[in-house]
């Protein structure tokens, strides 16, 4: 109760009924831990990866640590009648494939969180804050949402058997990924955008001489599963919804992806050296150990230098683990509770960046 656990590794334990009242468990991992019946009330599990975790029956309603000046601290018991008590906080969080069956989580903050694939059966969600969280793919069958918040929330694809949303909650199927997404173009389909990447493919071969250039611009491409394959070096795509594609790897080099969706992506290992990624939504984006250093091609008397740009881009909660990010452009970028640990950070100018609660653990700045 009470306790600091922030960064934490607790993943794949058992911690059936446990009590994590008031709890500081800020960036911990928890991943495909079982937390059956454990109470979090009042806890803070902001940017905290709880992927695959077993979290059903647990107590996420609100509660109350009090301190005690430069002594110690101590938890009174939940009080719904109390002036001020505690939220637990999940902002910023990974719950993709959590089974949150049975949780009691009135009133709970789940805001720009990653639900995608979640279990939320017969759970009690009223007043929750989901703004800008993605539910894609979730099963809700059974819940309550009773004046919860659900601005910004990605609901593509929710399972919903049981028709339980209240009316001011019906699922249209419209996108809400991005804040253009009704001029995404939608007339392409699947087998047409195939034969664009392979189209590429050939001009890249035959150095412009075969093929044609992609620009994928104001595009959806989620279903594109399988993007990550195909070369995406020196493409044009920006506006585009990449939002969750696992594309770990990727050749993505001397690019222009702005204002494009990256939310929820697997980018780790990817080389998006030269590129520019300029106003894009990252929140959550997995950049761990990508390359986004500056490209360098050598000329005939001298050797030009592409700068890799993340200028004006969301990168909240994002990670960044051990990611080349040697003299990327920065400026304006939120990289608040992003987890920097032994990323390059050298040649960089940091004084326009939001770095807001970031783990900058083994870094390199200097």
């Amino acid at each position: 109760t009470g306790s600091n656990l922030t960064s934490c590794h607790l993943a794949e334990g058992k911690f059936n009924g446990t009590v994590f009242y008031g709890c500081n468990l800020l960036h911990a991992n928890l991943e495909y831990a079982v937390f059956t019946r454990a109470d979090f009330r009042g806890a803070d599990l902001t940017g905290a990866s709880l992927t695959g975790a077993d979290m059903s029956s647990a107590d996420l309603r609100q509660g109350k640590v009090a301190q005690l000046p430069a002594r110690r601290s101590f938890t009174e018991n939940y009080n719904p009648d109390s002036d001020s008590p505690a939220r637990t906080v999940f902002h910023g969080a990974k719950l993709n494939e959590t089974n949150m069956g049975g949780v009691r989580a009135a009133h709970v903050d789940l805001s720009n969180t990653d639900m995608r694939n979640a279990r939320v059966v017969d759970a009690d969600l009223s007043y929750a804050d989901l703004n800008g969280s993605n539910l894609s793919n979730a099963t809700v069958s059974g819940s309550r949402f009773d004046e919860a918040n659900l601005k910004n929330t990605v609901l593509t694809d929710v399972i919903d058997d049981s028709n339980r949303w209240t009316s001011s909650l019906i699922l249209t199927g419209e996108p809400k990924e991005t804040p253009y997404a009704s001029d995404l173009d939608l007339s392409v389909s699947t087998d047409e955008l195939e034969s664009m990447l392979r189209e590429h493919a050939r001009w890249i071969q035959f150095s412009g001489k075969q093929g044609k250039q992609l620009d994928l611009s104001r595009r959806d491409l989620r279903p594109m599963r399988e993007l990550g394959r195909y070369a995406l070096t020196m493409v044009r795509i920006n506006g585009a919804s990449f939002m969750g594609l696992m594309m770990a790897n990727a050749m993505m080099q001397s690019s222009t992806f702005d204002e494009s969706d990256f939310r929820d992506c697997d980018l780790s290992g990817a080389d998006l050296r030269g590129s520019s990624l300029k106003n894009c939504q990252m929140m959550r984006v997995n950049l761990s150990h990508a390359n986004l250093t500056s490209l360098m091609i050598p000329s005939q008397d001298r050797t030009v230098t592409f700068q890799t740009s993340l200028a004006g881009s969301d990168l909240r909660y994002a990670n960044l683990e051990g990611a080349k990010l040697r003299g990327v452009d920065l400026k304006g970028v939120d990289l608040s509770y992003a987890r920097l640990c032994y990323a390059d950070l050298r040649d960089i100018d940091l004084s326009q960046t939001q770095l807001e609660n970031a783990d900058l653990t083994g870094a390199k700045t200097s």
